[in-house]
């Protein structure tokens, strides 16, 4: 079980805190319905939204494409990561890899993903940085939840998935339409 999900050790504590704070703002503007928030993120992106919706029940629905749900098979699917990504982005990694990794994995605290929110997964099956094997079971596991989510597989997507971006655009779209 991670150690410490709301703390600042989380890689990209201060961005997560920072997309947070635009709620009061939106709160303020009167061109905003603050009641239809929605987050869109890609790669490390994604797995800051799921950082996210753990911290606040603002969030109605998430877009989430090419989601590193779990940071451990990626180090051990693409062990560069460890030295160009985890060891600089991940403060203390070289103490508590192990640690570090599945608190940032969503795949290892489901049941902190708010029930009531809507999820749409986006991934390539032909993604070279991010593997879709994870994502199935994550989807899988929020779908025992409640969780109303789904998974769109992109046959031969890459982890962009630049080759089917009129694709993704219209299911975006659709979606926020469905869900906000």
């Amino acid at each position: 079980m991670p150690s410490n999900l709301s703390g600042d050790s989380l890689d990209g504590g201060v961005e997560v805190k920072d997309v947070l704070a635009l709620i009061p703002i939106l709160d303020s503007m009167p061109i905003t319905d603050p009641n239809r928030i929605a987050m869109f993120g890609w790669s490390r992106g994604s797995m800051m939204s799921l950082i996210a919706v753990t911290k606040t029940n603002r969030i109605k629905t998430l877009v989430l494409g090419a989601t590193p749900v779990d940071l451990v098979l990626s180090a051990i699917n693409r062990p560069s990561l460890e030295h160009d990504v985890f060891k600089r982005l991940i403060p203390g990694y070289e103490f508590d890899k192990l640690a570090l990794l599945e608190e940032r994995s969503a795949i290892y605290w489901p049941e902190k993903i708010p029930k009531d929110i809507s999820i749409l997964m986006l991934h390539g099956t032909n993604d070279e940085r991010t593997s879709i094997v994870p994502v199935f079971k994550f989807a899988d596991t929020m779908k025992s939840l409640g969780v109303n989510i789904e998974l769109k597989e992109f046959p031969s997507g890459s982890h962009t998935l630049i080759e089917s971006k009129v694709s993704v655009y219209r299911k975006v779209l659709s979606w926020f339409n469905e869900h906000l």
